[in-house]
């Protein structure tokens, strides 16, 4: 089995369990990969509940960890 990695753009429905409505903009305003992090130090909880993607197609960029080429 194979692994692909594909560039995708989402639009999203963040759910945040936190205080009050300043720390949960201040989670959903730094999202990113390590928002896990972020949420855990300011002791709320962030979902993704819903997405989806744009017009674009997905543009795969790397198979089993290498970089492939675009034509």
């Amino acid at each position: 089995m194979h692994e692909y990695a594909f560039d995708v753009k989402l639009a999203a429905v963040v759910r945040v369990n936190a205080r009050n409505r300043r720390i949960a903009e201040r989670v959903v305003n730094n999202l990113s990969g390590d928002s896990v992090a972020l949420s855990h130090i300011l002791g709320a909880r962030a979902r993704l509940t819903e997405f989806s993607t744009d017009d674009c197609s997905p543009r795969l960029f790397e198979i089993d960890g290498e970089e492939i080429e675009h034509e």
